[in-house]
């Protein structure tokens, strides 16, 4: 892969992290757990296409660091998301 392919895949799939989380905004609870999913493995694939790159010596340790921090930040608060929908879900069903 090429350095500007990967570059453009990375763009791409933080493309669709945006717009999985976006979508999961308008979907009915039964359907946000699944956009959040999805989100969360364009961002899983995105982080290991970024490490790819600066094993590569694509991108320097430096920007890695600091974009992977902000990242796993996200990472964290998708999956506090889908946690919460998930109980929202249970509780529901026992009501």
């Amino acid at each position: 892969m090429h350095r500007y392919s990967l570059g453009t895949k990375i763009d791409t799939l933080l493309c669709e992290v945006i717009q999985y989380a976006s979508s999961a905004l308008f979907v009915p609870i039964e359907q946000k757990a699944l956009h959040i999913q999805k989100s969360l493995q364009s961002l899983d694939t995105a982080k290991i296409l970024l490490r790819v790159a600066e094993h590569a010596h694509i991108m320097e340790t430096k920007q890695y660091i600091a974009l992977t921090d902000k990242l796993v930040e996200i990472g964290k608060m998708l999956g506090g998301w889908h946690n919460q929908v998930i109980s929202q879900k249970e509780n529901s069903r026992r009501v």
